[in-house]
């Protein structure tokens, strides 16, 4: 019987953390410098900086190895990489930086001057559908860079952006 006191006790104590992880998890993030743990559990795809003034997608996965690889002497924890990686505060070679899914660009300037002039509302509104609590990019005959180029507005305005393996497309989830 007290076996199974101490496992009730225990699963109730787990249970009562995960749910405040969970609360934690919703919080919003504005910008990429705000950065917090629980961005790795959201996030599918982020932008870094990569030299020649371009940027590139990437992942957790990928940014944990290259931090292994390059950083872990320069920084205290990933956390603290990460955080100046998506802040753009470190500027990333490109010939180091190739792997598997990563998408090295230069921003699209008709998509960039869009945005500088009429904001991210614009964007979203103009280039992607609301599917439910999600949206998705409606057009998609657009160019690599014109793509990237939104996905990467979205990012640095807080929006959660993933990619669905199956289906083969990027859901977005917009942060308020």
């Amino acid at each position: 019987m007290k076996n199974v006191l101490c496992i009730i006790a225990i699963l109730a104590f787990c249970f009562c953390s995960k749910k405040k992880d969970k609360n934690h998890c919703q919080e919003t993030i504005k910008t990429t410098e705000k950065i917090t743990d629980s961005l790795f559990n959201d996030y599918g795809i982020m932008f870094v900086k990569i030299d020649g003034n371009k940027f590139a997608s990437t992942n957790d996965n990928h940014l944990k190895r290259f931090y292994n690889r390059y950083f872990s002497d320069k920084y205290p924890s990933f956390k603290a990489f990460a955080t100046d990686a998506l802040a753009e505060k470190i500027v990333f070679e490109e010939d180091k930086f190739k792997g598997r899914n990563i998408v090295i660009f230069n921003l699209d300037k008709s998509i960039e001057t869009e945005y500088g002039h009429s904001g991210i509302t614009h964007l979203l509104n103009k280039y992607c559908e609301k599917e439910r609590d999600d949206y998705a990019i409606k057009n998609h005959n657009l160019s690599d860079a014109k793509f990237f180029t939104i996905l990467y507005f979205l990012f640095i305005n807080g929006s959660r952006i993933s990619f669905d393996d199956v289906g083969g497309f990027y859901t977005i989830k917009v942060q308020n």
